[in-house]
């Protein structure tokens, strides 16, 4: 089965999806600023996250790599750098490099000699991390379940 837009409904129900999706998008922002200890470090772990995890996503042949229990090669995920970063979040290159070099010292990040930063080993498989992941899973979820029933989505026969 397929989720799909219901396009009459969608616009019929404007403010209830935007108020939903806005809330929701809060609420799984709130999870990532709680976990990250701040706002902009929230949005610097999760462009690291999204650039190192990208070849995941387009299709990674091994499934033991599609769980965060299973560390990644550093050799599978597509390089992050500053550079990078600053592009994906919009943050200053200067703030950036700040964040990062912070978050390093915390045990959070590391850098590799080329320049690379991924997350320190182990720290996608810990339990903060395997959480967050849960928790936004289940907002997810319940909004989806929400707009379902508001009749925005409905299931492709």
């Amino acid at each position: 089965m397929k989720l799909i837009l219901t396009a009459e409904t969608g616009a019929a129900q404007s403010r209830v999806t935007y108020v939903r999706l806005i809330g929701m998008q809060l609420r799984l922002w709130q999870l990532w600023r709680d976990a990250a200890g701040g706002h902009l470090e929230a949005l610097v772990q999760m462009a690291i996250g999204v650039i190192n995890g990208d070849k995941v996503t387009r299709g990674v042949s091994e499934a033991s790599l599609r769980n965060m229990v299973n560390p990644m090669p550093v050799e599978m995920m597509t390089k992050c750098n500053l550079s990078s970063i600053a592009a994906a979040t919009g943050i200053n290159r200067e703030t950036v490099r700040r964040i990062v070099n912070r978050l390093i010292v915390e045990g959070r990040l590391v850098r590799s000699n080329d320049g690379a930063i991924n997350f320190a080993p182990g720290w996608t498989q810990g339990t903060l991390a395997l959480c967050l992941g849960q928790d936004q899973l289940t907002e997810f979820s319940r909004t989806a379940n929400l707009l379902l029933r508001d009749g925005v989505f409905s299931w492709e026969k």
